[in-house]
């Protein structure tokens, strides 16, 4: 009787060393696949960051782009009329005062386009 109790104590002990080493195998695994999705996790994030950040710049490209190409346009309507008011012979008081004035519009312009590229900035 005390053998076959010795043996049922054996199997018992020998089955609860295989119950904690695969608690401790399930265990590692769930560690593993924690570290692999917060590593995913990590990734999406840095790349949606990066798309953000991406979709930003292109969007102050496209309204640098655009200012840039309203300012063009306005100095050679500018010039073209200038060049016309001297052909025209316009005094030189006045002909500086009109090229002040357009100037002003055109500093105030740019201001506008940066504050709207830029606004918390301080552009």
């Amino acid at each position: 009787m005390q053998i076959k109790l010795k043996a049922a104590q054996g199997q018992v002990q020998q089955m609860q060393q295989q119950m904690q080493a695969m608690q401790l195998a399930m265990k590692q695994r769930s560690d593993i696949e924690g570290v692999k999705q917060q590593a995913e996790t990590q990734r999406e994030l840095m790349r949606q960051t990066a798309k953000a950040h991406n979709t930003e710049l292109m969007a102050q490209a496209r309204v640098h782009d655009v200012n840039t190409k309203a300012i063009t346009s306005q100095n050679k309507t500018e010039i073209e009329m200038i060049a016309d008011m001297i052909l025209h012979n316009m005094d030189t008081a006045r002909l500086e005062k009109e090229i002040a004035m357009r100037n002003r519009e055109q500093y105030q312009a740019i201001a506008q386009a940066d504050q709207s590229i830029m606004p918390n900035q301080g552009y």
